[in-house]
């Protein structure tokens, strides 16, 4: 399968993704915690020009009992990852399209801190996020995983992270489990 370039659009990229040259399994394979950030980073990724779509996040998080601290958090987050990261942020442009490799690598992030495995978290922000940028994140995820677990959204750790494995290889890693 040909790898389709990526449509540039200011701190992130849309575009087609594949690991080891097969598309990442469809959105049936997540539980709803995880399609629920999904939707979110999507929503928030693809909102530039229209602040509608910022209202629909805030108001999806609303909708499962998350308040304004929590979306600010969530904002904090993203804000991170879409300036900070060392290479623009991938996201999908469209709610039914695969998962894309930096949308998986934010979901086993969350997961991973919301496990209480921060240091394994740590490793996986800094493959993508300079050091400034990773303590900003950090921040932003703990808050955030810790109010997603109190309102019942728990995520699920698909990695089977080995110590000694470079930072720089974690994101694939941890995306091994997530392809087909």
């Amino acid at each position: 399968m040909p790898y389709d370039a990526p449509k540039k659009r200011n701190d992130f990229e849309a575009a087609t993704d594949t690991v080891a040259g097969r598309s990442m399994r469809n959105l049936g394979a997540l539980q709803t915690s995880e399609l629920f950030m999904l939707s979110a980073v999507r929503l928030w990724c693809n909102a530039e020009g229209t602040p509608c779509r910022r209202a629909l996040v805030r108001n999806g998080f609303h909708a499962v009992s998350l308040g304004c601290a929590e979306y600010m958090q969530f904002e904090e987050l993203m804000g991170a990852v879409t300036s900070g990261a060392k290479r623009p942020f991938t996201a999908a442009v469209s709610c039914c399209a695969p998962l894309m490799h930096d949308e998986a690598w934010l979901l086993e992030c969350l997961a991973l801190i919301q496990h209480h495995r921060s240091s394994e978290t740590t490793e996986l922000l800094s493959a993508l996020l300079p050091a400034a940028a990773v303590r900003v994140a950090a921040e932003a995820l703990d808050g955030l995983a810790a109010a997603l677990a109190g309102v019942g959204l728990h995520l699920r750790v698909r990695s089977l992270i080995e110590p000694g494995i470079h930072p720089g290889t974690l994101w694939r890693h941890a995306l091994s489990r997530l392809v087909h």
